[in-house]
């Protein structure tokens, strides 16, 4: 082989690496800047998406191609926030073989659960890295727009009540009756025989133990507010450590936002006039009040289909820690219930119940309002729960279920 047949083909493979490489940048280019992705949830684009926790919805995956070329065999990875998961339960998956020809666009839809209460944004999506002899594609992240079309909120769990928690129960002679003098804390006025209207009003625990159909007494929701009252320090002595600094027990203050859900989620069959208030935050549909140093989170009152939409939006954001110690909150409602209370009804939903609860009940109730708790631990011994205070808590029954699952 001559020396000038050797330099000419060094001179023909340096060409083609060369060219090599100045196509894989032409086509980088060209997939950065004529390559686009969307994300869409499959649903009305004219409202926000809502769902319940375990609901489920169909992502659209959609790629568009600008150019006057094809772009052949493309590979995809999408994540998505945790408290969604894809169909075989990750939260990452590989779209593979997404062939776009020129000048148009090709969907794909992927089925999506979501697992756990929060605002969410499908967003993420990687074209990825893609290797041959001499074109080397790198990967990166497609812009994907954001908006309602791709934004989901989960409202938290609803549980059935009646299976989950009961009434603390005390022996008298040798009968045993609910500790509770308000066997269902939202029948307030009680039951009367059905006259013709809304299904929605039937009672149908009291019309199965009538034998005739039974509804719940209109006159509430026209004589008495209630407000529910979320605790979300998980523990009594959580009081001494800087409880602003996050929560101890997620999956007892879950609980409580759930069974908050719940309370909500009955209350709206009577159109009962409702506000929540917590220590905590969230950033949507409710105002802040500062207490000294610490801050509570007030809803507005609900009293129709929207606002108690609006209350489940809301517990669907609560984030970060505790910002009121408990103890002190109790001390703050119990010296001006007006100020914070809309009506002379009050639910207190805590994982926890301890002698500044029973003071707190005590007092109130002196000033004539009906207080109920309702507890989201399981009590081991219910001979020291104070006999005068309705108080709900979880039974042993629906714990262990929970655990197994």
């Amino acid at each position: 082989m001559t020396a000038e047949l050797v330099i000419f083909l060094l001179s023909l493979a340096v060409s083609g690496v060369l060219a090599a490489m100045l196509l894989r940048s032409v086509v980088n280019t060209t997939l950065k800047t004529k390559l686009s992705c969307g994300l869409t949830l499959d649903t009305d684009a004219t409202a926000d998406t809502d769902l319940m926790e375990g609901e489920g919805f169909f992502l659209n995956v959609t790629l568009t191609n600008g150019s006057a070329v094809p772009f052949p065999k493309l590979r995809l990875n999408l994540n998505l926030p945790e408290g969604l998961i894809f169909e075989d339960g990750g939260t990452s998956v590989r779209v593979e073989r997404f062939t776009v020809p020129a000048g148009s666009s090709v969907s794909r839809k992927l089925w999506v659960k979501a697992v756990r209460r929060g605002a969410y944004t499908v967003d993420y999506a990687v074209l990825v890295r893609k290797k041959s002899l001499l074109l080397d594609l790198v990967s990166f992240r497609l812009a994907v727009p954001v908006g309602r079309f791709n934004s989901v909120t989960v409202y938290p769990a609803v549980m059935d009540l009646d299976e989950h928690f009961t009434t603390a129960p005390y022996t008298v002679g040798d009968v045993e009756v609910p500790r509770s003098p308000l066997s269902d804390p939202l029948d307030f006025i009680g039951v009367r025989s059905y006259r013709n209207e809304p299904l929605s009003r039937i009672n149908w625990k009291k019309s199965a133990a009538a034998g005739e159909w039974m509804a719940n007494e209109n006159g509430f929701t026209e004589e008495r507010d209630l407000t529910i009252l979320l605790n979300l320090q998980s523990r009594a002595y959580e009081r001494y450590d800087s409880v602003t600094e996050g929560i101890s027990s997620t999956e007892l203050t879950e609980l409580g936002i759930s069974v908050t859900a719940s309370l909500i989620d009955e209350i709206s069959a009577y159109e009962v006039p409702v506000r929540v208030l917590f220590n905590g935050s969230s950033d949507t549909f409710s105002q802040t009040e500062e207490i000294g140093e610490h801050r509570i989170t007030l809803s507005d009152e609900a009293s129709c289909l929207p606002d108690y939409h609006n209350l489940m939006r809301m517990l669907a954001r609560i984030s970060g820690g505790v910002t009121y110690p408990a103890h002190k909150l109790f001390y703050a409602i119990a010296e001006e219930p007006e100020r914070f209370l809309a009506g002379k009804n009050l639910v207190v939903v805590s994982p926890y119940f301890d002698a500044v609860m029973r003071d707190f009940c005590r007092s109130l109730q002196s000033l004539g309002f009906e207080v109920v708790f309702w507890i989201t631990s399981s009590f081991a011994d219910t001979s020291d729960l104070p006999e005068d205070i309705p108080l709900y808590y979880r039974t042993y029954r629906a714990s262990a279920e929970e655990a197994k699952e």
